[in-house]
C-alpha cells in the first residue's frame, strides 16, 4: 500500500466522521464535509481493488445515472442560470449511499465511528436544548418553547428520529444491561427533545418509531401491554407535552390555525397549477421551476389562472408555497419537474428495496433490525408530508440511515462483534 493511498484512506474516513458530527448539528459541517467525503470515496474505488455485489453495481450505476439526469434536467427548468450549480449543491447526496458502501469495503470499523459520532452529537445538542430550556426559558415556565436542536425544525425531529431507531436496533442486540440503559436513557432523551420541538411531523415519526417498537415488546411478552400503557398515558399528560405538542398542532383550534390551513391551501395551489401546466406549459411541469428562485415560475403561473379560481386559493387573504409548499413531494414535483421526480422516486425505491433485503439479511445480529428499518422508512415517508426535505439538509439524516443499513451486510462480513 503507497502512503498517498494511505492518506487517501485516513481522509475518507475523516471526512466522513466529520459528516457525521455534523447532521445534528451544522449545515456549514455537512456542507463542509459531504463533497470531500464523496471526492475521496470515489477515489479509493477508482485507486483500489473494490470488489462490489450485483445489488451494489446497481447503486452505483443507478446513483450516478439519477445525479446526472438531474443535472442535465435543471439545465432546462425554468429557474436561473446557476440552477444546475445549486442542483448539485442540493442533490449531491445521491451518492452518500454508494459512497459509504465504498469505505464499508475498504474499513468496515469507520461506519461504526460515523455511527458513534453521530450518536454523540445528537446527545450534545440534546444536552444544549436542556440547558436553554431549563435556564434560559425558565423550566416549565407557562409560556409555550419549541427548541431545534442547532438545524433548525424541519431537521431537527428527523435527525432524532433516526437516532432513536439505531438506538431500539441497539437495545435489541445489546447483552450488557449497562449499556441497555444507556441507549434507553437516549432514547427518552432523545423523545423529550422531540416534545420540546413542538414538530408536528416530528412528534408523528416518533410516534410511529414508538409503535412499532412497542408491537415488538409486546409481541415477545403480551403482559408488557399494560407497561407501554402506562408509559404512553404519563407522556400524554405532561405539561409540556400538553402546551407544546396537543395545544399548538392538535387540538380544534390548531386545526383551524394558520400552520394546518396554510398547508391545505398550499395542496390545492399545488393542484391548480399542475393541471395549468400540463395544458399550457409542460417546461414547467416536466423540469420545474427551478432551485434557485422557483418563485418567478410559481408566480407567473399562479398570475395565468383565472381571477375566480386565485381568490380560493389564499389563506389570511395571501398567496402560499411561492418558495416552500412544505411538503417533499409537490416541493420537489414543482422545482425539479416531473421527469426528475419519477427518477428520484425510482431511485429511492430502490434504495429501500435493496435497504430492506439487507437489513433482513442482518437479523440474526441484529434483531427485529428489517422490522424497525421498515418502520423507520415509514416514519420518514410521513415526516416528508409535512416539510420540504429532499433538497434540504433535512434528507442528510435519512439518506444516512438509509446507507448505513445497505452497507451494514459488508461490516458484518468484517467484523465479528462489531458493537463490543
Amino acid at each position: 500500500m503507497t502512503k498517498s493511498y494511505d492518506i487517501l484512506a485516513r481522509s475518507n474516513i475523516f471526512f466522513l466522521i466529520g459528516l457525521a458530527l455534523s447532521i445534528p448539528a451544522s449545515k456549514a459541517g455537512m456542507n463542509l464535509f459531504l463533497y470531500p467525503y464523496v471526492l475521496t470515496a470515489f477515489a479509493l474505488y477508482f485507486k483500489s481493488d473494490i470488489q462490489l455485489r450485483q445489488s451494489q453495481t446497481i447503486i452505483l450505476k443507478s446513483s450516478v445515472a439519477v445525479f446526472v439526469l438531474g443535472l442535465i434536467f435543471s439545465m432546462f427548468s425554468k429557474g436561473v442560470a446557476a440552477d444546475p450549480l445549486v442542483y448539485i449543491q442540493k442533490y449531491i447526496y445521491l451518492l452518500l449511499p454508494i459512497c459509504l458502501i465504498f469505505t464499508a469495503t475498504k474499513n468496515a470499523k469507520a461506519i461504526w465511528w460515523s455511527l458513534a459520532a453521530f450518536i454523540i452529537s445528537i446527545v450534545a445538542c440534546i444536552f444544549i436544548d436542556l440547558y436553554l430550556f431549563a435556564f434560559v426559558y425558565d423550566f416549565f415556565s407557562e409560556q409555550t418553547v419549541r427548541l431545534w436542536g442547532r438545524i433548525g425544525y424541519s431537521r431537527w425531529p428527523i435527525v432524532l428520529t433516526t437516532g432513536i431507531t439505531a438506538a431500539v436496533i441497539y437495545v435489541f442486540y445489546s447483552k450488557n444491561i449497562t449499556k441497555t440503559i444507556y441507549a434507553l436513557s437516549f432514547i427518552t432523551l432523545s423523545v423529550v427533545a422531540a416534545i420540546l420541538s413542538g414538530s408536528k411531523g416530528g412528534i408523528v415519526a416518533i410516534g410511529i418509531l414508538f409503535l412499532g417498537f412497542s408491537t415488538i415488546i409486546i409481541k415477545s411478552n403480551w403482559k408488557y401491554i399494560a407497561v407501554v400503557f402506562l408509559i404512553t398515558i404519563a407522556v400524554f399528560q405532561t405539561d409540556t407535552f400538553q402546551t407544546t405538542i396537543v395545544e399548538r398542532g392538535f387540538s380544534p383550534e390548531s386545526i383551524k390555525g394558520e400552520s394546518i390551513q396554510a398547508r391545505v391551501t398550499m395542496i390545492k395551489t399545488a393542484w391548480s397549477l399542475s393541471k395549468l401546466n400540463a395544458s399550457n406549459d409542460l417546461q414547467y411541469l416536466l423540469f420545474g421551476g427551478g432551485l434557485d428562485k422557483p418563485q418567478q415560475a410559481f408566480e407567473q403561473a399562479l398570475s395565468s389562472l383565472p381571477v375566480e379560481e386565485r381568490e380560493t386559493l389564499t389563506y389570511g387573504g395571501r398567496y402560499w408555497g411561492h418558495t416552500d409548499l412544505h411538503n417533499s413531494y409537490l416541493d420537489q414535483l414543482f422545482k425539479s419537474g416531473l421527469l426528475f421526480s419519477l427518477i428520484y422516486t425510482s431511485l429511492m425505491v430502490m434504495l429501500v428495496v435493496f435497504g430492506y433485503q439487507a437489513a433482513k439479511a442482518c437479523n440474526h445480529h441484529f434483531k427485529h433490525c428489517s422490522f424497525m428499518f421498515v418502520t423507520t422508512i415509514l416514519a420518514y415517508i410521513l415526516f416528508n408530508s409535512f416539510y420540504s426535505n429532499f433538497a434540504d439538509y433535512a434528507v442528510y439524516s435519512q439518506i444516512y440511515f438509509l446507507s448505513l443499513i445497505l452497507c451494514l451486510p459488508v461490516v458484518l462480513g468484517k467484523v465479528n462483534k462489531p458493537l463490543e
